[in-house]
């Protein structure tokens, strides 16, 4: 079948950059805190918690508050090349993708790719051992003097810590020398299918805090990967243990808010390493939305309320339903961002090395027009979310403005999306502008 594109030309089609503005975006940084907590509530699919959030609201108060109160999306990404527990847990703690874009330094990847016993490993030699060690956000935290804690439901997670003991951590080039070990805390809580651990995290957690408060803390939830493997990520019993994962958080939060040193100084970071569901027992291949798809929530004091993330960030932008690789031009938020913004929240610098880092400011995207035999192509980078192609027969009246709803593609070769625009006739000439929807 012959395919037809709109006919919009006859003069010229002059193209309108979007006026992207976002409120209370006076200052290129994010919000500051004393203290973050790097949450991560393992197998927690970003599009199976927008769906219950959506159909019972009610039963999910906590992460509802944190979306209100906070900075969020239910649409960030894993790791592109992997969909598995420790590539992106080691993601989050190095800033790191599992292996190397075309192009990227090599120091860029961590190379962690095993997923299953990990004990006697270490990620600079048995993941990339090119630089000869790969910096992570403990190695910051604890050089400027901060304390450090990792609190886990699985052992083979203990490689995020046992990388950085006094026997594999670095020397401390910064100021005062606090050692090696850059990771001042270590607990494993075991999980099992007879005493789900959930309650017992937050116990660790909490009791922990009482008599030490850490800069940076990371904490693991194993409920959800461990229930979505034996029930499914479909199955009622994976929903009402995300209802009590909800109950969790709260707890988490109401202990904070009534804690001296913590209240009003502590910020939350929320992901996940993976989501599930295809197949419904299974999570590892990253081709898949529902494997692939996460949360990425903010919250603590200074966040703007109930704002979209993406809206903060000057270099992340809404993916739609699509699997990004890391050289597209528009970059999705991924869980590989949260030791980066760990450290902007601290007012640290980032992790050596590190790629993956969020930069806050006012997003732009930019449409461009090329001239080809048979008219003229209108073209702009994508995936980007929330963005609408629209189009005006003359400026000065906002009603002139409507939509293009026909003839938009998608090239998920080069990353953009394009409005062929066909030459026919005496057409008046025509502006476009991409417009943010609220």
């Amino acid at each position: 079948m012959k395919k037809t594109h709109p006919k919009f030309l006859g003069a010229i089609v002059v193209m309108l950059w979007p006026m992207l503005s976002v409120l209370g975006l006076s200052a290129a940084e994010f919000p500051r805190a004393d203290y973050v907590l790097l949450i991560s509530f393992d197998g927690l699919s970003g599009t199976h918690l927008r769906a219950y959030l959506a159909a019972s609201p009610e039963n999910f108060p906590h992460f509802r508050r944190v979306l209100r109160e906070g900075a969020g999306t239910l649409n960030a990404r894993c790791d592109y090349y992997a969909s598995e527990t420790v590539p992106n847990h080691t993601s989050m703690l190095l800033g790191r993708p599992l292996w190397q874009p075309a192009g990227w330094p090599e120091d860029s990847w961590h190379g962690y790719a095993n997923n299953g016993y990990t004990v006697g490993e270490i990620y600079h030699q048995h993941g990339n051992s090119q630089p000869g060690y790969l910096h992570s956000v403990w190695d910051v935290v604890h050089d400027h003097g901060l304390r450090t804690a990792c609190i886990v439901s699985k052992s083979k997670l203990l490689i995020c810590a046992e990388s950085y003991n006094a026997t594999n951590g670095a020397p401390d080039t910064v100021g005062e020398d606090n050692g090696p070990n850059k990771v001042d805390y270590v607990m494993n809580v075991p999980w099992s299918y007879y005493t789900y651990n959930r309650w017992a995290i937050v116990g660790a957690v909490t009791n922990y805090l009482q008599d030490e408060v850490p800069h940076f803390a990371f904490v693991h939830f194993a409920d959800l990967d461990y229930i979505g493997h034996a029930y499914g990520w479909s199955s009622g019993v994976w929903r009402a243990t995300l209802e009590e994962l909800d109950g969790c958080l709260g707890q988490m939060m109401a202990f904070i808010e009534g804690h001296p040193a913590m209240s009003n100084r502590t910020a939350l970071i929320i992901t996940s390493d993976h989501g599930g569901g295809v197949p419904d027992y299974s999570h590892t291949d990253p081709q898949y939305m529902v494997n692939y798809t996460i949360p990425f929530l903010v919250w603590g004091p200074g966040w703007p309320p109930g704002e979209d993330l993406y809206r903060l960030c000057a270099n992340r932008f809404d993916p739609e339903i699509y699997r990004v690789d890391y050289l597209a031009p528009l970059q999705p938020i991924r869980n590989g961002d949260a030791a980066n913004l760990a450290l902007d929240i601290l007012g640290l610098p980032p992790v050596p090395g590190a790629p993956l880092r969020m930069v806050r400011g006012q997003p732009v995207v930019q449409l461009s027009v090329s001239r080809q035999v048979h008219g003229l192509v209108v073209r702009w980078p994508a995936p980007a979310g929330g963005y609408v192609l629209e189009t005006a027969s003359r400026l000065g009246d906002s009603r002139a403005w409507m939509p293009v709803t026909e003839g938009v593609v998608m090239d998920e070769v080069d990353w953009q999306k394009m409005l062929i625009l066909s030459a026919g006739g005496a057409e008046p000439q025509r502006w476009f502008r991409l417009r943010r929807e609220p």
